[in-house]
């Protein structure tokens, strides 16, 4: 392995060393509540077939409705950082979180399901209010929503915004019942102080890599043109060394420098001998093309775009 080669590979090292420490640095300073907002389902459930002459009208509980939606809602803390609702240290600005249905939408009933931490839900209208004492990261609640639907040109959208919590975020995502219990990779069951750690660790490698093949195979490159000069300026005095080496039985045939044993070629008498490149540089290039393949294909699923 060439000296360069053995250089980059430490300085790999280093920088893969400094991509753990920010890593590290970065979960510490960028801690922060992300509420995710999961749509289960969403059923209407008084859809009925467009006929001419067909007409249905509803009761609810007592009450006369135009129609009736089931949305079910899984709500979590996804970040690293505690939402705090009540006392001096309190990260929202309100006492509450409030979420919002689109106006043409009106909740008739809410039903909690499962909840890892206790919390206060009132409604009005299309406004849901959530007030609680602390919702830790990775804590969830689960909520089924009866609506009634007054414009029947859209869906119902349940929303909150992030200036509710102080420097938070909000992702919504959609899933069928069926991806409730799917398997996490090993990377989602890893601690989320480490997580960040090994994204820029990898994204880095990876990273370097990519540029240092190239590199090495550009430094082949030149090994080989120098070779290749240096051969054509002194074909003439090598190939009388080389006859002299035979007459005296140092070498039994003819070869050229890039094939010569190193110990001989460590004697040849001209200071200004070049480096000697690899003894299969085609091959070499190919390796080095479909070793670049496979590092940059990697990389692709990892970065985010």
């Amino acid at each position: 392995m060439s000296n360069l080669v053995k250089n980059l590979i430490t300085i790999i090292t280093i920088i893969a060393g400094i991509a753990t420490i920010f890593g590290a640095y970065l979960q510490i300073n960028q801690s922060q509540p992300i509420l995710e907002i999961k749509t289960i389902s969403r059923d209407n459930l008084t859809k009925i077939p467009n006929v001419d002459g067909l007409k249905a009208s509803y009761i609810y509980k007592s009450e006369e409705i135009n129609s009736l939606w089931k949305i079910h809602y899984i709500i979590t803390n996804v970040g690293n950082e505690i939402i705090i609702g009540e006392g001096n240290k309190k990260n929202i600005i309100k006492d509450y979180i409030n979420f919002t249905l689109n106006k043409d939408f009106k909740i008739l009933e809410i039903e909690k399901r499962s909840t890892s931490f206790p919390f206060n839900i009132s409604n009005d209208k299309n406004n849901i209010n959530l007030s609680f004492l602390q919702w830790k990261p990775t804590e969830s609640i689960e909520l089924i929503l009866y609506l009634e639907q007054l414009n029947l040109n859209i869906l119902p959208e349940l929303r909150t915004s992030d200036r509710e919590i102080i420097n938070s975020e909000i992702k919504y995502s959609t899933f069928g019942i069926e991806n409730l219990n799917s398997e996490k990779t090993i990377y989602d069951n890893l601690p989320q102080y480490l997580q960040p750690i090994l994204w820029w660790l990898i994204v880095i490698t990876y990273g370097l890599f990519i540029v240092i093949i190239p590199i090495a195979w550009l430094y082949e490159v030149i090994k080989y043109i120098k070779y290749m000069s240096w051969i054509k300026s002194n074909d003439n005095e090598y190939n009388e060394w080389i006859n002299n080496l035979i007459q005296e039985k140092k070498l039994s045939q003819y070869t050229m420098p890039i094939t010569l044993p190193e110990d001989i070629w460590n004697i040849y008498p001209n200071k200004n001998k070049p480096e000697l490149p690899s003894k299969d540089f085609k091959n070499q290039t190919w390796g080095y093309l479909i070793l670049l393949l496979f590092m940059i294909l990697p990389l692709l699923f990892v970065i985010k775009i």
